[in-house]
């Protein structure tokens, strides 16, 4: 197969009627396919996540097409492809193939026969959802003669509806290539067309490979060559994303109304150890009595984050997916305090009170007192000595921690309950 987007051959330097040549970068087909690409169509490459395989060897790899010994016709390597958004298989899927008859109705649409020396005419190769052979569809131009100085135009109905008579509800499609085509006298090619394959131009586009690399969110700026990582700059809620520009007047509007999710890279917000509970503008809020340091004042640099509704669709909730978050604090609390949680925050802590000390820690909530929480999100509590005790969730399940050992909470979806102690 000829790469389309490494150049063209001599016999493409005649334009077509679209103005563009078949081999050139800009071709509609090459254009159709870089749109599909953007919005996440394309072919999976196995061997893009097999890097000990032979991954540059793209001429017997999904989508690849020669020409067959029965010369109108192609045998094209089967694999996966998505189409807005679903995958299917094609050509009989990775290891097999299927040969496309260009000179077949039942194999696609469009395509005259040609009747002389001079004739030469463009057919789009193409997978769909369904139908053809095996998903793999042609679509045949209008032929032309050349020796008048003219090139063939590339066929366009595949870009509106490329099954005309059956109405299909995915209607995207993938080029594998354009093929040219001359004629060839019926005694050598004894199909409708009279057709000899003569060129395939590559326009396969892949899904990008699976390996992602996001630098992480921060509201700070680049230190070092490094993203900052600031105990205040974090980005761990919707509410820190809505804020990323506020200084500048740019309010995000996500809201718990909106049927979006969010996934990105941070750092959970830290402070320092305190008797004291944070306020929700604090750095460390809902993280515990040690505000998000570990027992040596080191605080975690990377994690995922989520952003969902909970289930009322009253509130985002933000959760980390990296680790559950310990906060151990090494000095005895004190102080009673009411500590707020979150599902950014820490989910393990394990504190020693003081005789008498109360630490209640309630589970955040939004503006209609739903929890902020995925559901069968985990808290686990461990109570070091029999000193004082520890309230959780004083709203609603308001568990007295009194013993020492260690107690697990799971959310439901709509409240917490005991899962063991």
């Amino acid at each position: 197969m000829t790469d389309s987007l490494s150049g063209h051959t001599a016999a493409q330097n005649t334009l077509g009627a679209d103005g563009l040549r078949d081999g050139d970068a800009l071709s509609s087909a090459t254009l159709t396919n870089i749109l599909q690409n953007a919005h996440g169509n394309g072919i999976i490459r196995l061997q893009d996540g097999a890097f000990g395989s032979t991954r540059n060897a793209t001429n017997t790899q999904p989508g690849a097409m020669v020409k067959d010994a029965d010369i109108w016709k192609l045998v094209i390597t089967g694999g996966y492809v998505v189409l807005d958004g679903v995958l299917y298989e094609f050509a009989n899927g990775p290891g097999n193939t299927a040969t496309i008859d260009l000179g077949n109705a039942g194999h696609g649409v469009g395509g005259i026969q040609l009747t002389s020396a001079d004739e030469e005419a463009l057919y789009v190769i193409y997978v769909a959802s369904n139908g053809g052979i095996a998903n793999i569809h042609y679509e045949g131009g209008s032929p032309v003669n050349t020796a008048n100085g003219l090139y063939p135009t590339i066929p366009s109905q595949y870009l509106i509806d490329y099954d005309t008579v059956t109405a299909q509800t995915n209607m995207k499609t993938i080029v594998l290539g354009v093929v040219r085509v001359k004629y060839k006298s019926a005694a050598s090619a004894p199909n409708q067309h009279d057709i000899d394959i003569q060129e395939i131009n590559d326009k396969r586009v892949f899904i990008a490979p699976p390996i992602s690399y996001m630098p992480p969110v921060s509201s700070g700026s680049i230190i070092g060559n490094k993203v900052s990582d600031g105990g205040t700059e974090g980005i761990n809620t919707v509410a820190h994303l809505r804020d990323l520009l506020h200084t500048g007047g740019e309010i995000g509007d996500m809201a718990a109304s909106d049927s979006l999710v969010a996934v990105w890279p941070s750092h959970p917000r830290y402070g320092v150890f305190t008797q004291t509970p944070p306020l929700s503008t604090d750095a460390g809020y809902g993280q515990g009595a040690g505000r998000g340091e570990d027992s040596a004042t080191n605080h975690v640099i990377n994690d995922l984050y989520f952003a969902g509704r909970n289930n009322e669709g009253t509130g985002n909730y933000s959760a980390r997916l990296v680790g559950r978050g310990v906060d151990a604090p090494t000095t005895n609390l004190t102080t009673n305090g009411i500590w707020t949680i979150s599902a950014d925050g820490d989910s393990i802590f394990i504190f020693t009170l003081d005789a008498g000390v109360v630490i209640t820690l309630n589970p955040q909530v939004d503006a209609s007192f739903n929890y902020m929480f995925p559901e069968g999100h985990l808290i686990d509590v461990r109570k070091n000595h029999v000193n004082g005790s520890i309230v959780f969730d004083a709203a609603g399940l308001n568990y007295n921690m009194t013993v020492a050992k260690t107690y697990t909470f799971v959310y439901d979806g709509n409240q917490w309950l005991l899962l063991r102690d």
